[in-house]
């Protein structure tokens, strides 16, 4: 975080923001809206799913190199280490479609 001979500007805003270096395969994982498989953190023996499918949503900024998803099945936001980033499938896209609609078409709602 101190200047060098070669960079004479001192730290990046990340490493005055976080007190640490821009670790960029933690960091910068993935991007806002991306589809992944996030692991469920349970380590049981059981049949249920250890991955779900999710959305990015950013980087939590903790030393675990945690992620904020928002889980499809649950439609909620919750915290995850391990992600395996995917290409969306279609029928994601489909249902992310019918959330925002679903939102949009309450009559209490001004556009």
């Amino acid at each position: 975080m101190e200047p060098s001979s070669v960079n004479g500007y001192g730290p990046t805003p990340w490493e005055s923001y976080s007190g640490r270096k821009v670790n960029y395969s933690v960091t910068i994982k993935a991007s806002f809206g991306e589809y992944c498989q996030a692991d469920t953190n349970t380590g049981d023996n059981s049949m249920e799913p250890r991955e779900r499918g999710a959305i990015t949503l950013y980087e939590a900024s903790d030393i675990d190199s945690n992620w904020w998803v928002f889980h499809l099945e649950s439609r909620r936001v919750v915290k995850r280490y391990k992600l395996t980033l995917l290409p969306m499938p279609d029928i994601v896209i489909k249902y992310l479609n019918e959330l925002h609609d679903k939102d949009y078409d309450n009559e209490d709602f001004i556009h």
